[in-house]
């Protein structure tokens, strides 16, 4: 079920005004005169490293996008579980930011990051089914010269033992997933670790599968106003050229500070970057897959900073989705990311209404989930998030009108016997299928408990599980005591990371 926030008329409007920005003002594509070269060569006018493009460059580089119907993206080092559809329609939930603080729920007030809190994220995001994807970064305060790092030894095998047995034991439970352990936070023994322990749980095959699955991508997000970096252009260029890549276009217009204050013309401007972006891809390589994505907001005039959680920002990500849609490009917005700074009902609304907006308007992938306009990072949060996920794709995803959902035979039946729907099998069929039932809403007892203090105990019940396997499956069991004997045997060769350094500890399973 999916909700336009512009309409036709609309849509026509910003396009056009697109089409004129890219045509007179132009895009700046300062220090890569090859990119500036391309471009010339395929239409667009040059001139003192800014590049214009005529509507009839625009409409034929928009002709070569690509069919977003068959689309996936998968990418290990960017923290993906598995392939994400691109599909209009599908929509996909993920963690994206950069973290240097946490709400440390239990003392109420917020910390700086640690090294220690790493692995506890990606154990809590495990076991969340609804995030899809994790790349948010922790930035500790040992990295910003305001601490000591905390220390992560693995240089003795017990240590390294001692990591997999609790990676595995966390996650051994029905409904679990595994994040793959991104490059950005994780010792490069952890990484291998996670590896083996994953095949531990998951299968030798379907980890091997994963770990080949590493396309080229490029994260770019434009300088606003109207401008690209020389490296980000090239990177562009070199992604769409490699046959197998993904380029991610996203703005991050702030409102009245890169952008113009009003709604409409930061909308034109970001798609004119986005756009610009999309058909550098396009002449570079015909056909090479790309996202038009949004980290675009208002600026607070009180403050002079991004306000992320304003509903106006999950407004404009709406209309992104709407656009991008017109474009035949699938689209990555950022809502649900409130700006205020620590869990109660102010993050709780501003969630809400960026989760809806944006899975009603058909994002295809949603980044959402932080604190402080993404950069504080709450375990409690990411909980309640995960159930508010489940809400909004049921109210999002189409009414069922056919025959048996309309009930015309079961209201004369009912209404012809004792009116009595209570007792009737076709409630009992149904009564899970439209209404989504909420550990954290309803009427029941347990509903009324205040949100955040029910997702505390949920997250130390996750963070809890390392240190205990009386809930791990015996073959379970069995499969990491084989890799663990393995280790023992040969604890250099995993090391190394040299080619398939993995298949010598997984041989038992």
């Amino acid at each position: 079920m999916q909700s336009r926030v512009l309409t036709d008329e609309d849509v026509s409007r910003i396009h056009e005004a697109t089409l004129k920005v890219l045509e007179q003002t132009g895009i700046e594509f300062r220090d890569c005169p090859e990119v500036q070269q391309l471009l010339s060569d395929h239409g667009c006018r040059v001139a003192h490293e800014r590049v214009c493009f005529s509507p009839e460059v625009v409409a034929e580089g928009l002709a070569r996008v690509p069919d977003r119907e068959t689309m996936t993206f998968c990418h290990p080092g960017l923290g993906y579980s598995g392939p994400i559809g691109m599909k209009r329609g599908r929509v996909s939930f993920g963690l994206v930011g950069n973290a240097f603080t946490i709400h440390d729920y239990a003392v109420g007030r917020a910390r700086n990051c640690l090294e220690s809190d790493i692995n506890d994220k990606l154990l809590v995001l495990d076991a969340l089914p609804n995030f899809q994807y994790d790349c948010c970064n922790l930035f500790c305060a040992s990295e910003r010269g305001i601490g000591k790092p905390v220390p992560r030894p693995y240089d003795d095998t017990e240590a390294c033992l001692a990591f997999l047995r609790e990676w595995v034991r966390g996650r051994a439970v029905s409904g679990h997933k595994t994040l793959p352990l991104g490059g950005r936070n994780a010792t490069r023994e952890e990484q291998r670790l996670t590896v083996l322990g994953r095949a531990v749980i998951e299968g030798v095959d379907s980890t091997v599968t994963l770990l080949q699955n590493a396309p080229a991508f490029t994260w770019c997000n434009p300088l606003s106003p109207l401008k690209y970096k020389a490296s980000e252009a090239r990177s562009i260029v070199e992604v769409a050229r490699s046959g197998n890549g993904m380029n991610q276009i996203s703005p991050e217009v702030m409102w009245g500070a890169t952008g113009p204050v009003t709604l409409a013309g930061s909308l034109v401007q970001h798609n004119a970057e986005v756009l610009a972006g999309v058909l550098l891809s396009q002449f570079a390589g015909p056909g090479s897959a790309c996202i038009y994505g949004c980290v675009s907001a208002p600026m607070d005039m009180h403050t002079t900073d991004t306000h992320h959680g304003a509903f106006e920002t999950a407004l404009f990500n709406a209309a992104v989705a709407q656009l991008a849609d017109g474009y035949g490009l699938p689209s990555r917005l950022s809502v649900g990311n409130t700006s205020e700074v620590k869990p109660g009902p102010r993050a709780y609304a501003e969630t809400a209404m960026g989760l809806y907006l944006g899975a009603a308007a058909g994002g295809a992938i949603i980044t959402t989930g932080l604190l402080d306009s993404t950069i504080r990072i709450s375990y409690e949060h990411l909980v309640v998030v995960d159930d508010l996920i489940n809400q909004v794709r049921n109210i999002t995803k189409p009414m069922a009108t056919d025959a048996d959902s309309l009930a015309v035979e079961v209201i004369d039946r009912v209404c012809g016997g004792d009116g009595n729907f209570l007792a009737d099998d076709h409630t009992l069929e149904h009564m899970k299928r439209d209404v989504y039932y909420s550990a954290f809403t309803g009427r029941t007892q347990d509903s009324f408990m205040d949100v955040y203090g029910r997702a505390h105990e949920r997250v130390n019940e996750i963070l809890a599980r390392r240190d205990t396997d009386v809930h791990v499956d015996k073959e379970i069991r069995s499969r990491l005591g084989a890799v663990e004997a393995r280790i023992r045997a040969d604890d250099a060769t995993w090391r190394t990371g040299n080619g398939g350094w993995w298949k010598t500890y997984v041989e038992d399973l």
